[in-house]
């Protein structure tokens, strides 16, 4: 159903109908599915659609099926006119495999951004974001390789938004001191090259009435990754991992 957006009506016995809109443009580019996301293996219906506009949005919402009812989940807006879901790990459960939303616009304008890799899954009826569990070790390595490229291209030019992104996958793998000192002393002598971000700026409230500011970006990314749970490090081994029987 389309009532300026998109509808999904679900029912199921002995309990209110559940309702799920998503905002949707006219193009009818969406998904719909259904998923085993968490290890007591409740299912989950995943709607998504296409808003429409440039550098726009796969709007995601889902229905977790639990034992005591349906709850609603707002997975989020995210890059590009869909999301995948894959079982990444082969464990015989699904996680949502994008990137992190957050880089985009924060340290450069969007075709300049590298966002990391990032994993969320439901776990107990809520979104988590598991982008730290060690099963995922392999896609940050390989992230590294490009994200490094783009932060310091062959000239010796030093992108301010490819260097965020290093950055966070360097977190992930343990090694963020070592590339901070690696990028400290390149940084100071060359600068970085954006479009024209003079300060970088993060929210304090939710209505972003007051931000906390940076002038530099290392600082800035330092804050980032530490508002946006990149620290502690490396990779942890989830203590709720199980197996599919």
């Amino acid at each position: 159903e389309w009532v300026e957006g998109a509808v999904l009506n679900i029912s199921r016995p002995n309990e209110p109908d559940t309702t799920l809109n998503v905002t949707a443009g006219m193009s009818g580019w969406g998904s719909l599915g259904v998923y085993n996301f968490d290890y007591d293996s409740t299912l989950s219906i995943v709607f998504s659609a296409f808003t429409g506009g440039a550098h726009c949005c796969a709007d995601v919402k889902l229905a977790h099926l639990g034992a005591d009812g349906t709850e609603i989940i707002d997975v989020g807006l995210f890059d590009g006119g869909d999301v995948d879901i894959d079982d990444i790990d082969g464990d015989g459960f699904v996680e949502f495999n994008v990137s992190d939303q957050r880089f985009n616009y924060t340290f450069d304008a969007y075709a300049y951004s590298h966002p990391p890799p990032q994993f969320l899954t439901i776990r107990r009826g809520e979104l988590r974001d598991v982008s730290d569990e060690e099963r995922f070790r392999e896609v940050f390595v390989s992230a590294y390789s490009d994200a490094a490229r783009s932060c310091i291209q062959e000239d010796g030019e030093i992108y301010a938004g490819a260097c965020a992104g290093l950055l966070a996958v360097s977190a992930r793998l343990g090694i963020y001191d070592g590339m901070k000192a690696i990028l400290t002393p390149v940084i100071e002598q060359s600068g970085t090259l954006d479009s024209g971000w003079e300060e970088y700026s993060f929210c304090i409230d939710d209505k972003c009435e007051e931000k906390t500011v940076f002038a530099d970006l290392l600082p800035a990314v330092e804050h980032a990754l530490s508002l946006w749970g990149y620290f502690p490090q490396p990779l942890k081994t989830s203590k709720e991992c199980g197996s599919k029987k």
